[in-house]
């Protein structure tokens, strides 16, 4: 896994759609198509790797 997989990229873009408020799976899954397991695989890397900051999202765009 990488941080700029096509996966994690995608979740990163719900993440910043207007009304994602907090990473909320339904939602999530309803603007990437992904499986449950998928995303909460990628939220959880993601904030292992420290991306995410909080859930707001609050992004690290020097990571990227």
């Amino acid at each position: 896994m990488k941080l700029t997989d096509s996966i994690r990229v995608n979740v990163l873009n719900a993440l910043l759609k207007k009304g994602n408020v907090q990473p909320n799976i339904r939602q999530l899954k309803k603007n990437t198509g992904y499986h449950k397991a998928t995303l909460k695989s990628s939220l959880d890397f993601l904030e292992k790797n420290n991306l995410l900051k909080g859930f707001g999202p609050k992004l690290d765009f020097r990571k990227l």
